[in-house]
Formats: structure tokens, C-alpha cells, sequence
């Protein structure tokens, strides 16, 4: 599974929580953008 596959994935699962915080979310998501570039 290539990294962009990965954070799509990582999206879904967030969605499908929405107890999640969106601050997570952009934590999240900033890591990913860091590994992927």
C-alpha cells in the first residue's frame, strides 16, 4: 500500500469517527503531506 492509498484510508476511518477532533485531523494530515513530499 503506497502512502497515498494510506492517507485516503486514514481520511475514511476519520470520517466514520466523528468524535475525532479536527484538530487530530490536520495533525494527521500534516504528517502525511510531510512523508509523502
Amino acid at each position: 500500500m503506497n502512502k497515498i492509498e494510506r492517507l485516503m484510508n486514514t481520511i475514511i476511518i476519520l470520517k466514520t469517527h466523528p468524535g475525532i477532533q479536527v484538530e487530530s485531523l490536520a495533525r494527521i494530515l500534516n504528517i502525511s503531506c510531510r512523508t509523502i513530499y
